[in-house]
C-alpha cells in the first residue's frame, strides 16, 4: 500500500473496496454521438478518439469548467473528423512530446499525424492484414522511433522517423524533449539510488503452502536421520 504525505491512514483517500475515493478525484461525464473504440487525452483539453462504426478519427475539446458537477453530462461534438483505418478497430497513442498522434489497426497500417492538424498523415504498412494487423504500438522517449508488434505474425517492427523540410522543427523539438527527459530521469535515479541502497533486504512472508512444504521437508529429513541412527545401533 502506498502512502500519501500529509495523511495518516488509508481511510482518507481509499474506500472500503481499495479504490481511490471520489473526494480526491475530479471526474466529469462526457458523452459523444457515436461510440469510440479508442481515445487519448491531448494537450489543451483536447481528446482524440477513433470511431470504428464510422471508421473516422475525431477531435474533441473539453469546455472550461467541466467537472464542477459530478452529475452533469457534457455533450461533445467533434471539432474535426477525418478518414481513419479501413479495417478496425484502431488504437491511438500520443507521442511523449504530445505533437504527434499514432494510430494502428487490423489493416496493419501505422499512421502518424500532427496533433495540430489531422488532415495530413504519414502511413506505413508494418504488418499484414491477413494475420490480424497490429497489436500494440509504442513511442521511444524522444518520439523519433516507434515499435509495433503484430497480432498473429510473431513480428516486431521498429520504425525510425526521418523528417525533413517542414517537419524539421518538430523533429528538433522531439529530440530536445527526449534529451531533457533523459537528463531528468538520470538526475532522479542518482538521487534515489543512495536511499534504495540503505533499505533493508526485503524477505517476503511465506505463504501457508510454502510453510507447510518446508515443515514437511524438515520432518522427512529428521525421520531419515533417526532411522539411520537406529540402524547403526542395531
Amino acid at each position: 500500500m502506498f502512502e500519501v504525505i500529509g495523511y495518516t491512514g488509508t481511510e482518507h483517500y481509499v474506500d472500503l473496496h481499495g479504490c481511490l475515493s471520489d473526494d480526491i478525484l475530479q471526474k466529469c461525464l462526457l458523452q459523444v454521438q457515436k461510440p469510440l473504440s479508442s481515445a487519448v487525452l491531448g494537450p489543451n483539453s483536447t481528446i482524440f478518439g477513433y470511431c470504428n462504426k464510422s471508421k473516422t478519427l475525431q477531435q474533441y475539446h473539453i469546455p472550461e469548467g467541466t467537472g464542477s458537477s459530478k452529475t452533469d453530462i457534457v455533450q461533445l461534438t467533434p471539432q474535426q473528423e477525418v478518414k481513419g483505418h479501413p479495417l478496425g478497430p484502431a488504437s491511438l497513442l500520443l507521442s511523449p512530446h504530445q505533437l504527434w498522434l499514432a494510430s494502428v489497426g487490423k489493416d496493419g497500417l501505422l499512421c502518424i499525424r500532427e496533433t495540430s492538424s489531422l488532415d495530413k498523415y504519414l502511413q506505413i504498412q508494418c504488418h499484414t492484414c491477413w494475420l490480424g494487423g497490429v497489436r500494440t504500438v509504442s513511442f521511444c522517449a524522444d518520439s523519433q522511433t516507434l515499435i509495433t508488434t503484430g497480432l498473429n505474425d510473431g513480428s516486431m517492427v521498429c520504425t525510425q522517423l526521418r523528417i525533413e523540410t517542414d517537419g524539421s522543427n518538430k523533429a528538433n523539438e522531439a529530440t530536445q524533449y527526449g534529451q531533457s527527459m533523459l537528463a531528468e530521469l538520470e538526475k532522479l535515479q542518482s538521487s534515489e539510488n543512495p536511499i534504495l541502497n540503505q533499505l533493508p533486504e526485503w524477505n517476503p512472508p511465506r505463504t501457508g503452502s510454502a510453510l507447510e512444504h518446508s515443515e514437511e521437508t524438515s520432518e522427512k529429513k529428521w525421520r531419515v536421520d533417526v532411522t539411520e541412527q537406529d540402524e547403526s545401533y542395531s
